[in-house]
């Protein structure tokens, strides 16, 4: 049925409205022929959120492809000047290594995404100069922490002590679906 024939509609749906995939972010290449989109829909067993990165054609004349698959999702694509696409995943290196938390993966014009750099806990967001191609990421350190070596011995420390409790001294202490503390950027 169709919304016009009385019928249900997703925005009549709670469900079908929750389910609907929506975009999280959009990356134009630096020459304006590649537009990638993160998309999150839900998972196949409808318990969480995942994210995937598509590829749209800015021309309308191709269908989206979709470039993407992990189980943990993707999210924050940019494109670097040579048309590589940075993006954060947390999917397990080729290595098995799987630290909690996304890592950046970069996944050239043509070929398979590859390990960029991890961070003990997580990478947050990442950026590319447009015209060096010089990289940033930004992850965040505990209090006390001088480097991520430091951060990553704190935070083997606290999950060997079986430490969850997050002690905050000012605001603010969550921002949407997450605490912003203890970790600083």
């Amino acid at each position: 049925m169709t919304e016009s024939s009385g019928g249900p509609s997703t925005f009549r749906d709670l469900s079908a409205l929750v389910a609907f995939p929506r975009v999280n972010s959009l990356a134009l290449s630096v020459d304006g022929t590649r537009l990638v989109a993160a998309v999150q829909s839900l998972s196949g067993d409808g318990t969480r959120f995942v994210s995937g990165l598509w590829e749209i054609d800015p021309t309308g004349e191709r269908d989206a492809l979709r470039l993407t698959r992990s189980d943990k999702g993707e999210s924050g694509p940019v494109f670097g000047p040579d048309g590589t696409l940075y993006f954060l995943s947390g999917r397990p290196a080729a290595d098995g290594d799987d630290d909690e938390g996304a890592a950046l993966w970069a996944l050239p014009p043509r070929g398979e995404a590859v390990l960029v750099a991890r961070h003990p806990g997580g990478i947050a967001a990442v950026t590319v100069a447009r015209d060096s191609g010089a990289v940033c990421h930004t992850a965040g350190l505990l209090p006390g922490a001088a480097d991520a070596e430091a951060h990553g011995k704190l935070r083997a420390a606290r999950k060997d002590a079986k430490a969850t409790a997050i002690l905050n001294e000012s605001g603010p202490t969550r921002a949407w679906d997450h605490d912003r503390a203890p970790a600083e950027p």
